[in-house]
């Protein structure tokens, strides 16, 4: 007898000898790709032949690992300049504002 019941299957990936912090960032770097794929309009998700078909380069263990930390590093310079912007934003509207105060005082 044939269950009418249909389940949804999850394609699960066992990463052996993988940096989890590379696959992280592999995967969102793929966004587009997998975007892509996805089927369904309720629920988007992906089938097993385009999962299985998908291919990411994946170099040795040890290039992982210096790939996450340069990505590590250009993240937080990221996060300084944005910082550092941010400060000029504010100074340039506190220099404005003095300098309107001035005109209207004159």
């Amino acid at each position: 007898m044939k269950s009418t019941v249909n389940a949804t299957k999850a394609l699960i990936i066992r990463p052996i000898l993988l940096d989890y912090e590379f696959i992280y960032l592999l995967i969102i770097s793929s966004y587009e790709k997998f975007q892509a794929l996805s089927i369904g309009s309720t629920v988007p998700g992906m089938g097993r032949k385009d999962i299985l078909d998908f291919s990411l380069g994946l170099p040795p263990l040890v290039e992982q690992k210096r790939i996450v930390e340069k990505c590590d590093r250009l993240m937080s310079l990221c996060d300084t300049l944005e910082a550092k912007l941010k400060q000029g934003r504010d100074s340039s509207e506190k220099l404005m504002e003095v300098a309107a105060k001035q005109v209207l005082a004159s």
